[in-house]
């Protein structure tokens, strides 16, 4: 199963509103028409803020949240609702929850799919019910051949898991912190009855010196305290970043999305790219791109063994030739 970015349910909506209403209090005023406009260029790949409107929107945070969630309806392009929906995914505000259910229904399959993906992050109790449905009844598949039930099952699974880990989480943690409460109650009782032991004892009477025996007796025990080791220094060691030669054929990718060991979406995921990422792209085969990260990627692109395949529709390249992509052997 497909992720275009890396994939614990969210709080109850009311909770979720309540926290959202006071950090919208401490943040300065955003302007509305900068928002609207960053949603239209979500969707126009020639709008000078399409690569980066998505990354800006969550920068935004909340208050772009109404926005994305009404450019999540039919009349919107395709692209402005797919990718709204990543931008409400990264965000994680649950006030989405209700515009993402609704776009489970969505005509577009690309657009149903994204909608999953982002319900796995910000979605309530109320998304397991319709995630159940969306896997009995979706049978479409995005244009680049993903399944939506898949998806949504694979959501579906993931919000579970994390329910039951917050179900159960409270009580352990709490079952824990009593448990040491009692350890450390226990150690502290031996040591307060062993040196009342040492103090009762009752000294010869020729031995005036028994108050100073006792505390140098004291003095010894605590002596044997055992220091904490140092933390030993990791040393981090970075890479420099390989450089791309300027001949080099360079697309940018539109959305985020999967790089794959062979052209085709049955072949597996051996990477991804986000969008605004650029690759060098190397040949082509039918509707796929065989590709290596380009100069310009963000911190989460990988390709492991270098090259990979990617979908042409995820792409905006150039007007160039390419050879044809020859089987790896």
């Amino acid at each position: 199963m497909s992720t275009h970015t890396q994939d614990v349910a969210g709080k109850p909506e009311d909770d979720s509103r309540h926290d959202t209403a006071r950090l919208e209090t401490n943040r300065p005023r955003v302007n509305q028409d900068h928002v609207r406009d960053l949603v239209n260029a979500l969707g126009d790949p020639n709008h000078p803020l399409h690569t980066q409107a998505v990354n800006d929107l969550v920068d935004i945070g909340p208050p772009a949240v109404s926005m994305l969630s009404a450019a999540l309806a039919p009349n919107y392009p395709w692209l402005t609702s797919y990718r709204a929906a990543e931008a409400l995914a990264q965000i994680g505000d649950g006030r989405a929850s209700g515009a993402l259910i609704n776009a489970l229904r969505h005509p577009n399959s690309n657009v149903r799919w994204s909608a999953v993906r982002a319900l796995s992050e910000v979605g309530d109790t109320r998304t397991l019910l319709v995630l159940r449905r969306v896997v009995q009844e979706d049978h479409g598949k995005t244009s680049w051949g993903e399944s939506v039930a898949d998806t949504a099952q694979v959501a579906l699974d993931r919000l579970q898991s994390r329910s039951a880990l917050l179900r159960f989480s409270e009580p352990i943690k709490t079952a824990v912190v009593f448990v040491a409460m009692l350890a450390v109650l226990a150690f502290a009782s031996t040591r307060v009855q062993a040196l009342r032991s040492e103090l009762n004892r009752q000294a010869p009477p020729a031995a005036p010196l028994t108050a100073g025996a006792d505390l140098a007796e004291t003095a010894t025990v605590e002596e044997t305290v055992t220091a904490e080791p140092e933390p030993v220094p990791t040393e981090v060691i970075v890479s420099e970043p390989s450089l791309v030669p300027t001949a080099d054929i360079v697309g940018r990718v539109t959305a985020n999305a999967n790089i794959r060991s062979g052209p085709g979406p049955g072949n597996s995921i051996i990477g991804s790219a986000r969008a605004g990422d650029e690759l060098v792209l190397l040949a082509q085969s039918g509707d796929w791109y065989r590709v290596r990260l380009g100069p310009n990627v963000s911190a989460q692109a990988r390709i492991e063994g270098g090259e990979g395949y990617i979908s042409k529709a995820l792409v905006q390249a150039p007007d160039a030739s390419l050879p044809a992509a020859t089987p790896t052997p």
